[in-house]
Protein backbone atom coordinates (compact mmCIF):
# COMPACT_ATOMS: atom_id res chain seq x y z
CA UNK A 1 0.00 0.00 0.00
CA UNK A 2 1.36 3.47 -0.68
CA UNK A 3 0.39 5.41 2.16
CA UNK A 4 2.49 8.18 1.62
CA UNK A 5 0.81 9.38 -2.00
CA UNK A 6 -2.18 8.79 0.31
CA UNK A 7 -1.14 11.91 2.24
CA UNK A 8 0.09 13.77 -0.50
CA UNK A 9 -3.29 13.89 -2.04
CA UNK A 10 -4.89 14.33 1.25
CA UNK A 11 -2.82 17.50 1.94
CA UNK A 12 -3.23 18.64 -1.77
CA UNK A 13 -6.49 19.57 -0.45
CA UNK A 14 -5.43 21.67 2.59
CA UNK A 15 -5.44 25.17 0.51
CA UNK A 16 -8.93 24.37 -1.03
CA UNK A 17 -10.31 22.97 2.87
CA UNK A 18 -9.17 25.92 4.54
CA UNK A 19 -7.12 23.87 6.82
CA UNK A 20 -3.44 23.41 8.39
CA UNK A 21 -4.58 19.77 9.87
CA UNK A 22 -6.80 17.06 8.94
CA UNK A 23 -7.47 14.75 12.00
CA UNK A 24 -9.42 11.52 12.08
CA UNK A 25 -10.68 8.71 14.34
CA UNK A 26 -12.82 6.50 11.89
CA UNK A 27 -11.18 3.20 11.97
CA UNK A 28 -11.63 2.55 8.30
CA UNK A 29 -9.98 6.10 7.45
CA UNK A 30 -7.21 5.79 9.87
CA UNK A 31 -6.47 2.40 7.76
CA UNK A 32 -6.61 4.35 4.72
CA UNK A 33 -3.94 6.41 5.85
CA UNK A 34 -1.57 4.67 8.26
CA UNK A 35 -2.62 0.64 7.76
CA UNK A 36 -3.57 0.40 11.17
CA UNK A 37 -6.47 -2.14 11.68
CA UNK A 38 -6.93 -2.06 15.05
CA UNK A 39 -9.89 -0.40 16.84
CA UNK A 40 -8.96 2.45 18.37
CA UNK A 41 -6.68 5.10 17.05
CA UNK A 42 -5.97 8.87 15.66
CA UNK A 43 -4.52 10.21 12.69
CA UNK A 44 -2.89 13.90 12.22
CA UNK A 45 -1.60 15.10 9.39
CA UNK A 46 0.12 18.20 8.91
CA UNK A 47 1.73 19.90 5.94
CA UNK A 48 4.68 18.23 7.39
CA UNK A 49 4.23 15.68 9.71
CA UNK A 50 1.38 12.88 10.34
CA UNK A 51 0.96 11.65 13.82
CA UNK A 52 -0.70 8.26 14.91
CA UNK A 53 -2.40 7.61 18.72
CA UNK A 54 -3.19 4.60 19.95
CA UNK A 55 -3.69 3.01 23.65
CA UNK A 56 -1.49 0.73 25.05
CA UNK A 57 -3.40 -2.78 23.73
CA UNK A 58 -2.21 -2.31 20.46
CA UNK A 59 1.68 -1.07 21.11
CA UNK A 60 2.68 -4.18 18.51
CA UNK A 61 0.16 -3.84 16.52
CA UNK A 62 0.80 -0.63 15.39
CA UNK A 63 4.64 -1.10 15.23
CA UNK A 64 3.69 -3.60 12.96
CA UNK A 65 1.60 -1.86 10.95
CA UNK A 66 1.68 1.76 11.07
CA UNK A 67 3.77 3.36 8.13
CA UNK A 68 4.75 6.90 7.54
CA UNK A 69 3.55 8.11 11.04
CA UNK A 70 5.13 8.96 14.24
CA UNK A 71 3.64 6.69 17.11
CA UNK A 72 2.01 7.79 19.89
CA UNK A 73 1.03 5.72 23.12
CA UNK A 74 -1.69 6.80 25.51
CA UNK A 75 -0.58 6.13 28.94
CA UNK A 76 -3.12 4.09 31.07
CA UNK A 77 -6.17 5.79 31.78
CA UNK A 78 -5.92 8.48 29.32
CA UNK A 79 -7.83 8.86 26.17
CA UNK A 80 -6.81 9.97 22.47
CA UNK A 81 -7.48 13.38 22.83
CA UNK A 82 -5.70 13.70 26.56
CA UNK A 83 -2.77 13.03 24.73
CA UNK A 84 -2.77 14.97 21.99
CA UNK A 85 -2.99 17.61 24.27
CA UNK A 86 -0.50 16.77 26.05
CA UNK A 87 2.09 16.48 22.91
CA UNK A 88 1.13 20.02 21.95
CA UNK A 89 0.90 19.00 17.94
CA UNK A 90 -1.63 21.26 17.31
CA UNK A 91 -0.54 25.27 17.40
CA UNK A 92 -2.36 27.68 18.39
CA UNK A 93 -5.07 28.90 15.95
CA UNK A 94 -4.36 25.71 13.81
CA UNK A 95 -7.40 25.13 11.44
CA UNK A 96 -7.93 21.12 12.09
CA UNK A 97 -10.50 19.25 9.67
CA UNK A 98 -12.47 16.54 11.15
CA UNK A 99 -14.70 14.47 9.60
CA UNK A 100 -18.46 15.76 11.30
CA UNK A 101 -20.21 12.28 9.99
CA UNK A 102 -17.67 9.72 12.21
CA UNK A 103 -17.24 12.29 15.25
CA UNK A 104 -19.87 11.64 18.20
CA UNK A 105 -21.18 14.94 20.19
CA UNK A 106 -19.57 14.49 23.07
CA UNK A 107 -15.72 13.35 21.44
CA UNK A 108 -16.57 16.82 19.65
CA UNK A 109 -17.38 18.96 22.93
CA UNK A 110 -13.79 16.77 24.31
CA UNK A 111 -11.20 17.78 21.85
CA UNK A 112 -13.22 21.30 21.60
CA UNK A 113 -12.61 21.84 25.25
CA UNK A 114 -9.26 20.63 25.30
CA UNK A 115 -7.88 22.60 22.48
CA UNK A 116 -9.71 26.25 22.71
CA UNK A 117 -7.62 28.40 20.58
CA UNK A 118 -7.88 25.82 17.59
CA UNK A 119 -10.53 26.03 15.73
CA UNK A 120 -12.23 22.94 14.12
CA UNK A 121 -13.97 22.47 10.55
CA UNK A 122 -16.63 20.24 10.17
CA UNK A 123 -15.95 18.38 6.44
CA UNK A 124 -17.20 15.79 4.46
CA UNK A 125 -16.05 13.37 2.32
CA UNK A 126 -12.47 14.39 2.13
CA UNK A 127 -11.20 10.52 2.34
CA UNK A 128 -13.92 9.24 0.59
CA UNK A 129 -13.32 11.67 -2.57
CA UNK A 130 -9.42 10.19 -2.75
CA UNK A 131 -10.30 6.46 -1.67
CA UNK A 132 -12.86 5.91 -4.63
CA UNK A 133 -9.78 5.53 -6.89
CA UNK A 134 -8.14 2.28 -6.04
CA UNK A 135 -4.72 1.72 -6.19
CA UNK A 136 -3.36 -1.62 -7.67
CA UNK A 137 -2.67 -2.84 -4.20
CA UNK A 138 -6.50 -2.23 -3.11
CA UNK A 139 -7.60 -3.97 -6.45
CA UNK A 140 -5.71 -6.59 -6.00
CA UNK A 141 -6.79 -7.36 -2.39
CA UNK A 142 -10.65 -7.17 -3.40
CA UNK A 143 -10.06 -9.50 -6.05
CA UNK A 144 -8.91 -12.10 -3.68
CA UNK A 145 -11.63 -10.93 -1.66
CA UNK A 146 -14.12 -11.84 -4.51
CA UNK A 147 -12.60 -14.84 -5.35
CA UNK A 148 -12.85 -16.28 -1.76
CA UNK A 149 -16.30 -15.03 -1.82
CA UNK A 150 -17.00 -17.11 -5.25
CA UNK A 151 -15.28 -20.23 -3.95
CA UNK A 152 -17.80 -19.70 -0.46
CA UNK A 153 -20.73 -20.00 -3.26
CA UNK A 154 -19.73 -22.69 -5.21
CA UNK A 155 -18.97 -24.54 -2.33
CA UNK A 156 -22.42 -23.86 0.04
CA UNK A 157 -24.31 -25.01 -3.13
CA UNK A 158 -23.43 -28.32 -3.51
CA UNK A 159 -24.67 -28.70 0.49
CA UNK A 160 -27.82 -26.64 0.37
CA UNK A 161 -30.72 -29.31 0.97
CA UNK A 162 -34.22 -28.52 1.59
CA UNK A 163 -35.12 -28.64 5.07
CA UNK A 164 -31.83 -26.59 5.91
CA UNK A 165 -32.52 -23.42 8.23
CA UNK A 166 -31.50 -19.86 6.44
CA UNK A 167 -29.78 -19.90 10.15
CA UNK A 168 -27.67 -22.66 9.20
CA UNK A 169 -26.63 -22.06 6.05
CA UNK A 170 -25.29 -18.35 6.48
CA UNK A 171 -23.63 -19.84 9.59
CA UNK A 172 -21.78 -22.28 7.20
CA UNK A 173 -21.21 -19.63 4.87
CA UNK A 174 -19.15 -17.51 7.41
CA UNK A 175 -17.16 -20.50 8.51
CA UNK A 176 -16.33 -21.51 4.87
CA UNK A 177 -15.13 -17.87 3.56
CA UNK A 178 -12.93 -17.78 6.86
CA UNK A 179 -11.56 -21.56 5.95
CA UNK A 180 -11.24 -20.37 2.24
CA UNK A 181 -8.42 -17.08 3.59
CA UNK A 182 -11.13 -14.25 4.56
CA UNK A 183 -10.79 -12.41 7.72
CA UNK A 184 -14.51 -12.09 8.27
CA UNK A 185 -17.99 -11.42 6.74
CA UNK A 186 -18.57 -8.23 4.61
CA UNK A 187 -21.71 -7.63 6.40
CA UNK A 188 -24.21 -9.96 7.91
CA UNK A 189 -24.88 -12.45 5.57
CA UNK A 190 -28.38 -12.53 3.93
CA UNK A 191 -29.86 -15.76 3.62
CA UNK A 192 -33.49 -15.74 2.59
CA UNK A 193 -35.82 -18.56 0.91
CA UNK A 194 -39.12 -18.44 -0.54
CA UNK A 195 -41.14 -15.62 0.16
CA UNK A 196 -38.86 -13.84 2.29
CA UNK A 197 -36.24 -13.58 -0.73
CA UNK A 198 -38.61 -10.69 -1.17
CA UNK A 199 -37.34 -8.86 1.95
CA UNK A 200 -34.32 -7.32 0.02
CA UNK A 201 -32.13 -7.19 3.52
CA UNK A 202 -33.66 -10.10 5.68
CA UNK A 203 -31.70 -11.29 8.03
CA UNK A 204 -31.43 -15.08 8.09
CA UNK A 205 -33.93 -17.27 10.69
CA UNK A 206 -35.31 -20.56 11.60
CA UNK A 207 -37.09 -20.62 7.82
CA UNK A 208 -36.73 -23.89 6.50
CA UNK A 209 -35.87 -23.96 2.65
CA UNK A 210 -38.23 -26.11 0.99
CA UNK A 211 -38.31 -27.41 -2.69
CA UNK A 212 -39.85 -25.10 -5.07
CA UNK A 213 -38.07 -22.14 -3.37
CA UNK A 214 -35.89 -19.16 -4.44
CA UNK A 215 -33.60 -19.08 -1.98
CA UNK A 216 -31.23 -15.66 -2.31
CA UNK A 217 -27.75 -15.37 -0.61
CA UNK A 218 -26.00 -12.21 -0.32
CA UNK A 219 -23.02 -12.14 1.48
CA UNK A 220 -19.14 -10.93 1.07
CA UNK A 221 -15.66 -12.00 2.59
CA UNK A 222 -12.93 -9.39 4.07
CA UNK A 223 -9.46 -9.78 2.55
CA UNK A 224 -7.08 -7.20 4.28
CA UNK A 225 -9.69 -4.83 5.23
CA UNK A 226 -11.34 -5.02 1.60
CA UNK A 227 -14.93 -6.07 1.37
CA UNK A 228 -16.16 -7.78 -1.61
CA UNK A 229 -20.31 -8.32 -2.01
CA UNK A 230 -22.03 -10.90 -3.87
CA UNK A 231 -25.83 -11.64 -4.47
CA UNK A 232 -26.44 -14.87 -6.12
CA UNK A 233 -30.11 -16.36 -6.31
CA UNK A 234 -30.80 -20.00 -7.05
CA UNK A 235 -33.84 -21.99 -6.90
CA UNK A 236 -34.68 -25.45 -5.12
CA UNK A 237 -35.31 -28.07 -7.15
CA UNK A 238 -36.85 -26.67 -10.73
CA UNK A 239 -37.90 -23.17 -11.39
CA UNK A 240 -41.43 -21.93 -12.18
CA UNK A 241 -42.07 -19.94 -15.37
CA UNK A 242 -42.51 -16.95 -13.85
CA UNK A 243 -39.52 -17.54 -11.47
CA UNK A 244 -37.40 -18.06 -14.69
CA UNK A 245 -38.57 -14.86 -16.37
CA UNK A 246 -38.16 -12.47 -13.49
CA UNK A 247 -34.89 -14.20 -13.12
CA UNK A 248 -33.67 -13.22 -16.24
CA UNK A 249 -34.97 -10.13 -16.64
CA UNK A 250 -33.11 -9.23 -13.88
CA UNK A 251 -30.00 -10.79 -15.18
CA UNK A 252 -30.52 -8.36 -18.66
CA UNK A 253 -30.47 -5.63 -16.40
CA UNK A 254 -27.42 -6.25 -14.93
CA UNK A 255 -25.88 -7.31 -17.95
CA UNK A 256 -27.06 -3.83 -19.96
CA UNK A 257 -25.67 -1.65 -16.47
CA UNK A 258 -22.16 -3.41 -17.18
CA UNK A 259 -21.77 -3.07 -20.64
CA UNK A 260 -22.67 0.51 -20.65
CA UNK A 261 -20.21 1.31 -17.81
CA UNK A 262 -17.38 3.75 -18.69
CA UNK A 263 -15.25 6.89 -16.93
CA UNK A 264 -17.45 9.79 -17.60
CA UNK A 265 -20.84 7.85 -17.44
CA UNK A 266 -23.21 9.94 -14.97
CA UNK A 267 -24.00 7.31 -11.89
CA UNK A 268 -27.84 7.88 -12.39
CA UNK A 269 -27.66 7.17 -15.41
CA UNK A 270 -26.30 3.89 -15.11
CA UNK A 271 -29.10 3.45 -12.70
CA UNK A 272 -31.53 4.37 -15.06
CA UNK A 273 -30.39 1.80 -17.46
CA UNK A 274 -30.90 -1.01 -15.51
CA UNK A 275 -33.96 0.49 -14.24
CA UNK A 276 -35.53 1.48 -17.52
CA UNK A 277 -35.31 -2.58 -18.40
CA UNK A 278 -36.96 -3.54 -15.53
CA UNK A 279 -40.07 -0.68 -16.09
CA UNK A 280 -39.96 -2.21 -19.61
CA UNK A 281 -40.95 -5.49 -18.67
CA UNK A 282 -43.51 -4.61 -15.91
CA UNK A 283 -41.97 -4.45 -13.03
CA UNK A 284 -40.62 -1.11 -12.14
CA UNK A 285 -42.26 -0.63 -8.99
CA UNK A 286 -40.38 -3.86 -7.58
CA UNK A 287 -36.83 -2.10 -7.76
CA UNK A 288 -37.25 -0.82 -4.54
CA UNK A 289 -33.31 0.11 -4.45
CA UNK A 290 -30.27 1.88 -5.99
CA UNK A 291 -28.42 -0.07 -8.62
CA UNK A 292 -25.47 -0.33 -6.40
CA UNK A 293 -22.46 1.43 -4.17
CA UNK A 294 -18.74 1.38 -4.18
CA UNK A 295 -16.91 -0.78 -2.43
CA UNK A 296 -13.42 -0.61 -0.45
CA UNK A 297 -12.35 -0.57 3.01
CA UNK A 298 -16.15 0.27 4.11
CA UNK A 299 -19.08 -2.39 2.57
CA UNK A 300 -20.66 0.95 1.54
CA UNK A 301 -18.64 4.04 -0.16
CA UNK A 302 -18.21 6.33 -2.62
CA UNK A 303 -19.45 6.66 -5.25
CA UNK A 304 -23.23 5.40 -4.63
CA UNK A 305 -24.92 4.44 -7.93
CA UNK A 306 -28.73 5.36 -7.62
CA UNK A 307 -31.22 7.62 -9.34
CA UNK A 308 -30.67 10.76 -7.79
CA UNK A 309 -26.45 10.28 -6.29
CA UNK A 310 -24.46 13.02 -8.46
CA UNK A 311 -21.72 11.33 -9.55
CA UNK A 312 -19.61 10.25 -12.21
CA UNK A 313 -17.89 6.72 -12.82
CA UNK A 314 -13.95 7.27 -12.78
CA UNK A 315 -11.43 5.26 -14.03
CA UNK A 316 -10.38 3.40 -10.47
CA UNK A 317 -13.92 2.74 -8.94
CA UNK A 318 -14.91 -0.77 -7.94
CA UNK A 319 -18.73 -0.33 -7.48
CA UNK A 320 -21.97 -3.34 -7.19
CA UNK A 321 -23.86 -3.51 -9.80
CA UNK A 322 -27.48 -5.33 -8.10
CA UNK A 323 -30.63 -4.99 -9.57
CA UNK A 324 -33.52 -6.44 -7.94
CA UNK A 325 -37.03 -7.54 -8.32
CA UNK A 326 -39.78 -8.42 -4.88
CA UNK A 327 -42.56 -9.98 -5.17
CA UNK A 328 -44.20 -9.75 -2.22
CA UNK A 329 -45.45 -12.78 -0.64
CA UNK A 330 -43.85 -14.44 -2.97
CA UNK A 331 -40.24 -14.27 -3.95
CA UNK A 332 -37.65 -11.89 -4.68
CA UNK A 333 -34.72 -12.24 -7.25
CA UNK A 334 -31.03 -9.87 -6.81
CA UNK A 335 -28.00 -10.73 -8.62
CA UNK A 336 -24.72 -8.99 -7.86
CA UNK A 337 -21.80 -8.29 -9.61
CA UNK A 338 -18.65 -5.97 -8.67
CA UNK A 339 -17.08 -4.28 -11.44
CA UNK A 340 -13.98 -2.00 -11.64
CA UNK A 341 -14.03 1.01 -13.82
CA UNK A 342 -11.04 0.61 -16.68
CA UNK A 343 -10.08 3.31 -19.20
CA UNK A 344 -12.18 1.64 -21.90
CA UNK A 345 -14.83 0.87 -19.99
CA UNK A 346 -15.32 -2.19 -17.13
CA UNK A 347 -14.01 -5.16 -16.24
CA UNK A 348 -16.43 -8.03 -14.38
CA UNK A 349 -14.24 -8.61 -10.78
CA UNK A 350 -16.71 -11.81 -11.11
CA UNK A 351 -15.66 -14.74 -12.49
CA UNK A 352 -18.75 -16.96 -11.73
CA UNK A 353 -21.53 -16.25 -14.35
CA UNK A 354 -24.68 -15.66 -13.91
CA UNK A 355 -27.29 -18.02 -15.12
CA UNK A 356 -29.89 -19.82 -12.97
CA UNK A 357 -28.65 -22.21 -10.95
CA UNK A 358 -31.16 -24.99 -9.87
CA UNK A 359 -29.89 -27.10 -7.45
Amino acid sequence: MNYSTRIEKLRARFEELNFSYFMTIFPPHVQYLTGFTGSSGLCLVGQSSVHFLTDGRYIGQSRQEVQHAEIIITSIGQNLFDKLAECKFLPDNSRVGFESAHVSFQSHADFVAKFPACQFLPTQNVIETIARIKDHSEIENLRRAIAITEKTFETIIKEIKPGMTELEIAGRIGWLMRQFGGEKESFETIVATGARSALPHARPSGTKVRTGDVLLLDFGAVYHGYHADMTRCVVVGRASDLQRRVYNIVKTAVEKAMAAAKPGLATAELDAIARTHITEQGYGDYFTHSLGHGIGLEIHEAPLVGRTDKNLLEEGNVITIEPGIYLPDQFGIRIENDILITPEGYENLMQLPIDLIEI
